[in-house]
């Protein structure tokens, strides 16, 4: 998979959310009320967001009013991400998912 990065930052808030930036929601074409896709990828603690799937098995969100969507328990746990936790938000080559990736600061 290539990445292509965006400069752009999300932050774990104490809900567990994450409000994705208004120009990524654009390009991705995520609308409140949607339903997105959140996974961790395997053998990392990168987070994945894409509009919908068709796997039954992966964990799904529905996009909040102001773009915010909650990061499920399991995948927080697992990759051990903490409130305050920021991210660098990354396009798949395709476009039709993000990345998320743990910020070192």
């Amino acid at each position: 998979m290539i990445l292509i990065e965006t400069a752009l930052f999300c932050k774990l808030n104490s809900r567990q959310d994450i409000t994705l930036p208004n120009s990524i929601r654009n390009i991705l074409l995520i609308l409140p009320g949607m339903i997105v896709t959140i996974r961790l990828l395997p053998g990392t603690n990168d987070i994945q967001i894409q509009k919908g799937s068709a796997s039954a098995v992966e964990n799904k969100m529905v996009v909040s009013e102001k773009g915010s969507i909650r990061i499920p328990s399991e995948i927080i746990r697992r990759a051990r991400i903490r409130k305050g936790d920021r991210f660098r938000i990354y396009f798949t080559n395709n476009e039709e998912s993000i990345l998320l990736k743990k910020a070192d600061i």
